[in-house]
């Protein structure tokens, strides 16, 4: 205090993020009080921009509200000056964050359009100077409901850049199109919100080799017959292993469906007589 004057801004404190209308607490008095002006600057330095002006002595109360709405987001600077009518002053100041709206969300996977299974990683940017929380939900497409990718966990409290968001079992669902959404909210209540549309596929590839058949002998060119198809079919791959070869060799491959059909022509002219294992991969496109 200065000459038995008191000028303190209690609250908001120094650093805080503030929504508008932001109400400015504290105290304007002491012996030979004439009046005190509340005003705010974006530089600290000039021009100062009246927010209130009062006669009145204030103790631990309201000092004033600034209507901040028009401002953009970023720091200001509150500064509250005290006078006696000799002339003598009194100053606080204050750095505040003025808040207006959440920062974009970034998610970065799942994307729309793709097919994911098992279980699915979120991961993105869910970050904001005034960061409160975020949640990561899914809707199933057409039926709807909005239901939270972990149960027990429907918000999350920390700020993520560029990391992972969450995990979701899709396990525990039917294939499909789902929503999926992913919202943030900051201290003064605004929001942003990131979505994708994307496909669950958990159902197996049908693999299937038909002929030849097991323990059966062949030699020269054998015809494998068998079965590569899938909803989200993407390539199948054959192999075979045994005799000289401790791993496996690959007899064809394709990107195309095959059911009930010609797989491949396998010569095992040069191969040594024994016992061989087929294998047929069949591949789709979820993620998982």
């Amino acid at each position: 205090p200065s000459g038995g004057l008191t000028a303190a801004i209690t609250d908001p404190s120094s650093i805080e993020c503030v929504c508008d209308p932001v109400q400015i607490v504290g105290t304007a008095a002491g012996a030979g009080f004439s009046s005190y002006t509340l005003e705010w600057s974006q530089t600290g330095n000039d021009p100062w921009n009246l927010i209130t002006t009062s006669n009145s002595q204030v103790v631990n109360h309201t000092l004033g509200v600034w209507n901040a709405a028009a401002l953009p987001e970023g720091y200001y600077h509150i500064r509250l000056t005290v006078q006696t009518g000799g002339g003598s002053s009194e100053t606080a100041m204050i750095t505040v964050y003025l808040n207006q709206q959440f920062d974009p969300i970034d998610l970065r996977s799942p994307v729309t359009g793709g097919v994911y299974g098992g279980i699915v990683c979120f991961d993105g940017t869910v970050w904001d100077q005034c960061f409160s929380r975020y949640q990561v939900q899914y809707s199933p497409i057409p039926s709807g409901g909005l239901f939270d990718v972990d149960p027990g966990q429907p918000f999350y409290f920390t700020p993520v850049i560029n990391d992972p968001l969450a995990q979701w079992d899709s396990n525990t669902v039917g294939d499909g199109n789902y929503r999926l959404f992913v919202t943030g909210f900051e201290e003064c209540g605004d929001s942003d919100q990131a979505t994708a549309t994307i496909e669950i596929d958990n159902t197996l590839p049908v693999a299937e080799i038909r002929t030849p058949e097991p323990c059966t002998s062949v030699c020269g060119l054998v015809n494998i017959v068998g079965t590569a198809t899938d909803a989200n079919f993407d390539h199948w791959v054959l192999q075979y292993a045994g005799g000289g070869q401790t791993s496996w060799v690959t007899i064809a491959s394709g990107t195309e469906q095959v059911e009930n059909g010609v797989l491949a022509e396998w010569d095992t002219t040069d191969l040594e007589s024994c016992c061989y294992a087929i294998r047929l991969l069949v591949y789709d496109t979820a993620v998982v």
